[in-house]
């Protein structure tokens, strides 16, 4: 019998971790005194696993496997024909997460509306542990017909901040744009003026030799 304990651990709960095995272990065997048992304890947290998996004492010397879920690669999963098993594997390790999300929100988006919902809450819930793929996620989202309701987003605040800051991400590259724009309209209108050279028109203008210089080439 093999017995899969899946944890995002905490402090209080790392210490203790090794009895909590060892009482699961007395209990199970009590249950089944038949069967060999096999612990696994599966970490999902995204801060590297570093901790103790056996304890040692005089009387007793007990221990239990303790895999990075990361270990694991996140294709093996997306081979599963479960879906549950497709998004489990954002918790592994995503190689390429543009197209890890793609395909899941493409199988999300054949489901009826009330199941696509059920696993966009599950697929939601585990990116609070991978924060780091959240803007992967949100990009592909944004390129799907799939709408996520104002209570996934209510449950998820860090979602809402994510599409917030994708706005404003926007708005800033559009001013960027405009005064890049600018710029290049007063070299252009500054040359044709004067006919100074391109480091004249930097030193007046304020502007990188390089950028004034490019400009006057494409010009």
């Amino acid at each position: 019998m093999i017995l899969f304990f899946i944890w995002n651990f905490k402090l209080k709960t790392i210490k203790n971790m090794p009895f909590r095995m060892l009482e699961y272990f007395v209990l199970i065997s009590a249950k089944y005194p038949n069967r060999k048992i096999k612990q696994i304890v599966l970490y999902v947290g995204e801060k590297p696993l570093n901790m103790k998996n056996r304890i040692e004492t005089e009387n007793l010397n007990f221990s239990y496997r303790l895999m990075d879920i990361r270990e694991i690669s996140c294709e093996e999963l997306l081979k599963s024909d479960s879906l549950t098993d497709k998004i489990l594997a954002v918790l592994c390790d995503v190689r390429n997460p543009e197209k890890y999300f793609k395909e899941v929100l493409e199988e999300l988006y054949r489901l009826p509306r009330r199941e696509r919902k059920d696993y966009l809450k599950k697929l939601l819930n585990l990116l609070t542990i991978r924060p780091k793929l959240v803007l992967s996620f949100e990009k592909e989202e944004r390129n799907m017909p799939i709408t996520i309701d104002e209570e996934l987003i209510k449950e998820h605040p860090w979602f809402k901040r994510g599409r917030q800051e994708g706005k404003k991400e926007g708005k800033e590259e559009g001013l960027k744009e405009g005064l890049e724009k600018a710029k290049r309209e007063d070299v252009i209108s500054l040359y044709q003026a004067t006919g100074w050279d391109a480091e004249k028109i930097a030193e007046v203008l304020k502007l990188p030799i390089d950028f004034v210089e490019n400009v006057l080439k494409k010009d």
